[in-house]
């Protein structure tokens, strides 16, 4: 006997008797096990929480390795429309999630991924770094494939106005290292340029500084010789004394 049969045939006592038959096995079956199931998360959640906390930075960091190491394996285990499937879902998210942060939020996720993938280019050899390269290209190869020329042509400024923040953001800090440079250079001279100014008006200042005058008596102009010569010149008076 069929559902359809037994309804036609049945009083509306049994169809009720069978439908809390029915509610009383999904009662017993399929909700305790979703409860279980449940528990057994939250209880591998537990144990791996405990686990990390137990392991010091090097078995943390192996662990990582290891887990990327088995990313990876998987990932060239997938086919390229699988992988580009998640690319792009990827990239909608970010966009959204670029839309609701403002400037600053922004360029600090920027510097936190810089100094995420700069610390895991120093862990990787040459070889490594070219692979990561030529993989990189090829991926923007197949985009740019993809794109019309609409597309191209609406990226080329998103990419210029963001090469043009970073050289600002290069200059801005290469101006400020120059201005610290220069200032502690300033710094250390100024004490050297004060000494040698006050040397010299000591010696301005001095009782017997000597004018060259001409035979006669009248002060050498610049550009006129005193008549005798260095070790003989006996027409300069002090100034001081007038000897």
């Amino acid at each position: 006997m069929d559902e359809q049969e037994f309804r036609l045939r049945s009083t509306p006592e049994q169809e009720s008797h069978a439908g809390a038959n029915q509610y009383e096995h999904y009662e017993h079956g399929f909700a305790p096990r979703r409860a279980s199931n449940a528990e057994c998360r939250a209880a591998n959640a537990e144990r791996k929480r405990r686990s990390r906390e137990q392991m010091d930075d090097a078995e943390i960091e192996a662990r990582r390795v290891a887990d990327a190491e088995r990313k990876k394996r998987s990932r060239k285990q997938i086919n390229e429309a699988e992988v580009e499937t998640p690319r792009a879902s990827n990239a909608e998210s970010q966009r959204h999630s670029r839309g609701q942060m403002n400037g600053t939020e922004i360029e600090a996720l920027r510097a936190a991924n810089a100094e995420r993938q700069r610390r895991y280019r120093e862990q990787m050899n040459d070889t490594e770094i070219e692979a990561l390269h030529a993989t990189n290209a090829e991926r923007q190869r197949r985009s740019r494939e993809q794109m019309n020329e609409t597309e191209i042509e609406a990226r080329h400024p998103a990419n210029a106005e963001r090469q043009r923040r970073a050289r600002s953001n290069i200059i801005r800090e290469e101006s400020g290292a120059r201005s610290a440079v220069d200032s502690e250079w300033q710094r250390r001279l100024r004490p050297r340029l004060d000494g040698a100014g006050t040397a010299s008006r000591e010696s301005n200042a001095g009782p017997h500084r000597t004018i060259p005058r001409n035979p006669t008596g009248l002060v050498c102009s610049p550009r006129e010789k005193p008549s005798s010569n260095t070790l003989g010149n006996m027409d300069q008076v002090c100034s001081g004394c007038g000897h």
